[in-house]
């Protein structure tokens, strides 16, 4: 009786062993996206998708645009906007660019520039189609 309760304890245990086992390793990474600027509208799972799309045509950086751009604001500095969207796939001296790729109703590539005064504080952010 004694070594059947063991048994049955050792079952459990095993078993809740597992499941904790199993959202450790699948689910609290998801949660774990509180690595950019505290804007709720473009997580680092975005981010992720936005640099993991940075040579496809019909990349998704279309349809994430929107997400971004509530979360850009006049005054943030280079990096702050880089913390956001990862390195550009183009850089000057003051501005910083974006291939988007080829939008789903479209037929001209599009990018979007980001420009910086002599401080590196974003002045204009513009999405150029054609």
């Amino acid at each position: 009786m004694k070594q059947r309760k063991l048994l049955l304890l050792a079952s459990v245990f095993s078993a809740i062993t597992a499941l904790v086992g199993v959202a450790v390793f699948f689910i609290l990474p998801q949660f774990n996206c509180t690595d950019i600027t505290n804007c709720r509208h473009f997580d680092c799972n975005d981010k992720k998708l936005w640099n993991k799309s940075r040579q496809q045509v019909d990349n998704p950086r279309h349809f994430l645009y929107p997400k971004l751009k509530q979360c850009l604001r006049i005054g943030m500095t280079r990096s702050e906007v880089r913390r956001l969207t990862g390195e550009p796939d183009f850089i000057e001296i003051h501005s910083d660019a974006f291939g988007m790729g080829m939008p789903p109703f479209g037929i001209d590539y599009g990018m979007l520039e980001f420009r910086y005064d002599e401080n590196d504080r974003l002045i204009d952010y513009q999405y150029i189609q054609g």
